[in-house]
């Protein structure tokens, strides 16, 4: 034993190479090189010189329309977060369509699946009880299934990156920065395919976040890449009016000229050069995540509340408003002066289960919306390797984000539940 230490010091100290480092060393170097082409050649230099760099998306608190005007129902412009919430029904009934009928020895998704909802019913029954758990649990299990996909769907690739192209807008509430388009087949990397119709932003420059949108070049846009032209109106020339059939003065001599450079002028409208400013063009995400807007997770929270209320009135009758307008105490206040204290602060909750909606639901968006943010920023800056760290962050914070959606409904039906009148009996 002594003999191999002392051939190990000596190998050591003769300068031998270790094996294990030298791999170890390569590896690293591997790894550098990996994080070099993804961090700098690629986001910075390739695509760029392809003209397929990484364009900086539109970042709107709001859903956008996808067809203003053209995709709507009911009068209601559809939105993208929208076609979103409706991906995400589908899931979840495509969920509950395939474990219509479970195995009695759960394994795979429905060993899965069982194993998180039997962890979310023994919460809820450590919080209400084993009697009022059964009532309450489908509801709120709804929240968590909801929620998740929502927040989980939103990391799929595509979400909030393909979409319509549309000319970017200026106004006084929205300035769009836009990009030129591969306008020719001939620039698109799939000619001649079923997708050659499709075309892609043009951005030529690492860190490119595109030019801003005016009026003009809007108009411009419109026309270049859409045909669509926004005439103003002209004003009447009331000497060129006639009457009786007689024309204007020198109409009848240019009438040939006119008509000789009809052509001419076609041709020359064809050839209509436009300003830079018709250039600024932007993407429309077909889905971005429901979380994302505020009238979702606003909906969520005012039907929350809506259960907490009604889980209230049915475990403690009309009683239950008392908290709200404690007339009791206000009738008591001959024994107990300090009832219009209690009167008062009972007129204060009214304000909290207000305050509570608010709550909910910008906790809920705030967070979704900022990693959203989170990830254009990482991809922008930092091409195709740092986003995977930001994307598995996101991936457990929609996780927690619908398990306190879950939660703090639960412990608010818990403490409404509760009678808050022990010291007038």
């Amino acid at each position: 034993m002594s003999h191999g230490h002392d051939d190990h010091g000596h190998a050591a100290s003769s300068g031998a190479v270790n094996p294990v480092a030298t791999k170890g060393c390569l590896y690293l170097l591997i790894g550098l090189a990996i994080a070099a082409l993804a961090c700098g050649a690629l986001p910075y230099y390739v695509l760029p010189k392809l003209g397929y760099g990484i364009a900086v998306p539109v970042i709107t608190i709001f859903g956008e329309p996808l067809a203003k005007e053209k995709f709507q129902i009911l009068g209601f412009n559809i939105t993208n977060t929208a076609l979103a919430l409706v991906l995400v029904d589908i899931i979840v009934l495509a969920i509950a369509f395939a474990l219509r009928n479970p195995q009695r020895v759960p394994k795979g998704f429905q060993g899965g699946f069982e194993l998180i909802v039997d962890y979310l019913y023994g919460v809820t029954k450590n919080v209400v009880g084993p009697k009022d758990a059964r009532k309450i649990f489908p509801l709120i299990a709804t929240f968590f299934i909801v929620v998740l996909t929502a927040n989980w769907t939103k990391l799929l690739p595509g979400f909030e990156t393909i979409g319509a192209l549309h000319c970017a807008e200026s106004s006084d509430l929205v300035t769009m920065s836009g990009y030129p388009i591969h306008a020719e087949d001939k620039d698109l990397p799939f000619e001649g395919s079923i997708f050659s119709n499709i075309y892609l932003l043009k951005v030529e420059e690492g860190l490119d976040s595109g030019e801003k949108a005016t009026p003009e070049g809007y108009e411009e846009c419109e026309a270049k890449y859409f045909g669509l032209v926004h005439a103003e109106e002209e004003p009447h020339d009331e000497e060129a009016i006639t009457t009786e059939g007689e024309t204007p003065t020198g109409e009848g001599e240019n009438a040939e000229a006119t008509a000789e450079g009809g052509e001419e002028g076609a041709a020359a409208e064809e050839e209509h050069v436009y300003s830079e400013a018709a250039d600024r063009l932007v993407v429309t995400p077909f889905l971005r995540g429901a979380a994302t807007d505020l009238n979702f997770t606003l909906a969520l929270a005012i039907i929350a509340m809506f259960a907490v209320q009604y889980y209230g009135v049915q475990k403690l009758g009309l009683g239950y408003f008392s908290k709200f307008v404690n007339l009791p105490a206000l009738g008591n206040m001959s024994k107990k002066p300090m009832g219009l204290m209690d009167f008062v602060v009972g007129l204060l909750e009214v304000l909290s289960e207000v305050s509570k909606i608010i709550s909910f639901a910008f906790r809920l968006f705030g967070v979704i919306f900022a990693g959203g943010i989170l990830l254009i920023v990482a991809t922008f800056l930092t091409g195709a390797l740092a986003p995977a760290a930001v994307y598995g962050i996101e991936f457990f914070i929609g996780a927690i984000q619908a398990f306190v959606f879950f939660i703090l409904p639960l412990v608010l039906i818990n403490l409404a539940m509760v009678s808050h009148h022990g010291d007038d009996h």
